[in-house]
């Protein structure tokens, strides 16, 4: 088993042993130690189950990073996500919040907790944290609550109210100079805009935006609009293939079908591996639902959703019930009459997934006491309590 980094490939046990002596040298460095346990709790990276940590080694781990510094942010990143792959929205919230103590300016922080709030169905107490973020100045910083309320049924998501909404957001995000300084930013701007509008009565708006975005790239290629940068090709499959459903709504089959041949992985290729941090099961089931093979696809998707794998950065994860209900490029199987009534299923099953942690936040909500939620690594290290973290909210 080969260990790719940096286009070199080193045995995992040496990458293992050279990370564990980067700890050792310095413990006190969190990042490092951040990026030890990132590193071998993923199975992109770590394959081999033998290659990766247990979750005692990794509560064991993050433990000992705490006692050196129980401001360590970085750690409670790390709880957050591991409390996610459990079901644990309750702790993963509780996590959250304290992360957000250390970085009160940090908007994206106020944005997680509001939309974790918002997915177990508490759109009230989401409010205050998803107006903190959408009132920082930033544009696109955060969704708000409108989102949540057209998420709640295909019914809503795809009403005349709900198209609206997001056109109107993506006709915003176009009038805007978002991140038009940056190159990647500024081809997320252009392929965020056909995100929004996609499934609108005006593919001539999502015409005329793909070819802006074409015309500052300096190509015709639609399959360009991934980015400038030729490693996003290989890196961003999850985003590549989003955009395959939408090429074809604009009479691009050509570009759908290079885009998806685009976005073939090839568990080979060691390119594939150092950049494809977005190799999920999740992206590999969307990628056999658009080529046609149903049963496959259904095997990673479910598999995807008992498993809810997180990439070590959590920019990628398993399908939450959005992308089960809503994400195109499950179609093929939503219209299938074997596996729609299947997928309806797994819907079901995940709600009941995340029972237990909507009543405990229900609790935590009522009695402002999210600290007693933080149980994951057992309280063997004494974690400063929140000070009253949801009046912060109000």
């Amino acid at each position: 088993m080969l260990w790719p980094s940096a286009g070199t490939q080193i045995p995992a046990a040496e990458a293992r042993t050279a990370l564990k002596k980067a700890v050792s040298l310095d413990p006190t460095n969190c990042s490092i130690v951040a990026y030890y346990i990132g590193i071998f709790r993923h199975p992109v990276w770590a394959p081999r189950p033998e290659d990766r940590l247990t979750l005692e080694e990794t509560k064991q781990a993050i433990r000992s990073a705490l006692l050196v510094d129980p401001d360590c942010g970085d750690m409670y990143d790390i709880l957050y996500r591991i409390s996610v792959q459990l079901g644990r929205m309750d702790e993963a919230i509780a996590w959250k919040i304290r992360r957000y103590e250390l970085d009160p300016d940090n908007v994206f922080i106020s944005c997680r907790i509001g939309s974790d709030l918002a997915r177990l169905g508490f759109l009230e107490e989401a409010q205050p944290w998803l107006d903190r973020a959408n009132d920082s100045g930033q544009f696109y910083a955060c969704i708000d609550r409108t989102f949540f309320e057209c998420a709640e049924s295909r019914e809503a998501f795809f009403g005349e109210r709900c198209m609206a909404y997001r056109l109107g957001i993506a006709e915003q995000l176009m009038a805007s100079d978002y991140a038009t300084a940056s190159d990647r930013e500024r081809v997320f701007k252009y392929r965020q805009a056909l995100y929004e509008a996609q499934a609108s009565d005006r593919p001539d708006l999502m015409r005329r935006w793909l070819d802006e975005g074409l015309e500052w790239l300096g190509t015709d290629d639609p399959v360009a609009i991934l980015g400038k940068n030729p490693k996003r090709l290989i890196s961003a499959r999850h985003e590549g293939l989003d955009l395959v459903p939408i090429f074809r709504d604009l009479g691009l089959n050509d570009a759908a079908d290079r885009m998806l041949e685009l976005c073939r992985r090839d568990p080979g290729d060691p390119e594939q591996i150092v950049w494809g941090m977005d190799n999920s099961l999740y992206v590999d089931a969307k990628h056999r639902s658009l080529s046609g093979n149903k049963a496959e696809a259904w095997d990673l998707l479910s598999r995807a959703v008992r498993e809810h794998q997180l990439a070590p950065g959590g920019a990628w994860h398993s399908p939450d019930r959005w992308d089960l209900l809503f994400n195109r490029a499950l179609d093929p199987l939503r219209e299938d009459p074997v596996y729609g009534p299947k997928l309806e299923q797994l819907i079901e099953e995940y709600d009941a997934w995340l029972a237990p942690a909507r009543e405990r936040a229900a609790k935590a909500l009522e009695t402002g006491d999210w600290a007693s939620l933080r149980t994951l690594i057992d309280e063997d290290v004494q974690i400063p309590s929140v000070s009253q973290a949801v009046r912060l909210a109000e």
